[in-house]
């Protein structure tokens, strides 16, 4: 069909876990009340533009050139209140954009700010917002900086919150990032990432991936994987309301649908899979639970502020 306009298709319905995944409900849930002493709080980062454009025969084409449609535009209150925050913390929280509007990609957008706003607040209001020595880590990207400076915001209830907000220059250093040893990200772990590469090397395409190919013909190749072209429907369905189109056709409905369950089952396997993911996953989670594990013990080896 006629792909829509870029103020969104008001006849375009996504997919219910598409509508969970762009404004993830808040529930009230066992926080530990008043007696809890140490809280680590692991968090991924707000709604973002895509990562990826895939163009035909499965090319990742040139971001500029094909996602001009994605706004970093935040209003002006939210752009004075990162401001702040990029003062307090010494770090460009701003979205990174072409033209001051369209974004680059991967970067945190007006939603996501609001999300962790309000995840803030939400934990603020269980645990109390006084009496906390609170720190945050954070990888070294604009969205997850920027989403943590918005937590712990909305936590503090303060723009200037008493907290400090840390990340490593270096992404070999960075457990966050696992043991995968991808684009040199990551604490280097050989084990883990023959695993993840054992893995990777043994997925198959399902059968069902040939409703996806014949709703949009010559973009999902086989050296594509189903996660590429659901990062990019996600985002055009939270920040748009739009599907994902090439040229005059969208990808829509049970295409999409099927996409996206595509895209669940890759992660599946790739974290818990037989071939090698549930090793790797293993590997790559130990050296976060372990800095995880020494902060609660620092805690409660200590007499200061909770």
């Amino acid at each position: 069909r006629t792909q829509p306009s870029a103020a969104g298709d008001a006849a375009f319905a996504p997919p219910e876990r598409a509508q969970t995944y762009c404004s993830a409900p808040l529930a009230e849930g066992d926080e530990g009340g008043s007696r809890v002493r140490s809280v680590t709080v692991l968090v991924r980062h707000g709604a973002r533009s895509g990562l990826h454009v895939v163009g035909s025969g499965g090319a990742h084409d040139s971001w500029s050139q094909d996602a001009d449609d994605w706004s970093c535009e935040l209003g002006h209150k939210l752009e004075r209140r990162v401001e702040r925050w990029t003062s307090h913390y010494g770090a460009n929280l701003q979205p990174a954009t072409s033209d001051g509007r369209t974004c680059g990609k991967g970067q945190l957008v007006a939603r996501g700010f609001r999300q962790h706003l309000r995840l803030g607040a939400f934990l603020g209001s269980r645990y109390g917002r006084s009496n906390w020595n609170a720190t945050a880590r954070s990888t070294n990207y604009q969205r997850t900086k920027a989403s943590a400076a918005a937590f712990l915001a909305g936590f503090f209830g303060d723009e200037t919150p008493p907290a400090t907000l840390a990340w490593r220059e270096d992404p070999a250093t960075e457990p966050m990032f696992g043991v995968e040893g991808e684009d040199g990200r990551g604490i280097y772990c050989p084990a883990g990432a023959r695993a993840a590469k054992a893995q990777l090397a043994a997925w198959r395409a399902p059968p069902a991936t040939a409703v996806v190919r014949e709703a949009l013909p010559g973009v999902m190749t086989d050296a594509v994987r189903p996660t590429v072209l659901a990062d990019e429907a996600y985002s055009r369905a939270c920040e748009q309301n739009r599907p994902l189109c090439r040229g005059d056709r969208c990808l829509e409905g049970p295409a999409l649908e099927t996409l996206l369950s595509l895209a669940d089952e890759f992660y599946a396997r790739r974290y818990g899979g037989a071939a090698g993911g549930t090793t790797a996953a293993r590997l790559g989670m130990h050296p976060l639970l372990t800095e995880i594990l020494g902060g609660f013990r620092a805690d409660l080896a200590g007499h200061g502020p909770r």
